[in-house]
């Protein structure tokens, strides 16, 4: 789809709206734990009570993985790309299935 982008030329007193493709991330991420698999393909980052798991090249988000009722402090990535693994504040550990989001 086509995000409007707004230019405003050197000689131009009025902003021209354009429309061609752009790549963007959904904006959810506002800080805390973040890692990038080892592949360089997904990236995973804490949101609140839960991991949001994206697609590098598209911006996709692929999963969702629910936490508990505390906020997401880490996260680690194993080094075949197939396992994350998260902790909260309450402590707890959870292990997720980095290809199909299924808690393990």
């Amino acid at each position: 789809s086509a995000c409007p982008t707004h230019h405003i030329g050197p000689m131009e007193g009025h902003a021209k709206l354009t429309y061609r493709p752009q790549r963007k991330l959904e904006v959810f991420f506002t800080g805390g734990a973040a890692r990038i698999t080892r592949d360089g393909k997904v990236l995973a980052c804490a949101c609140g009570e839960e991991v949001k798991v994206v697609d590098v090249a598209t911006g996709a988000v692929l999963h969702t993985l629910a936490g508990d009722s505390e906020t997401i402090t880490a996260i680690a990535v194993s080094p075949d790309c197939k396992t994350l693994v998260a902790a909260s504040r309450s402590l707890a550990i959870r292990v997720y299935d980095l290809v199909t989001g299924e808690l393990r």
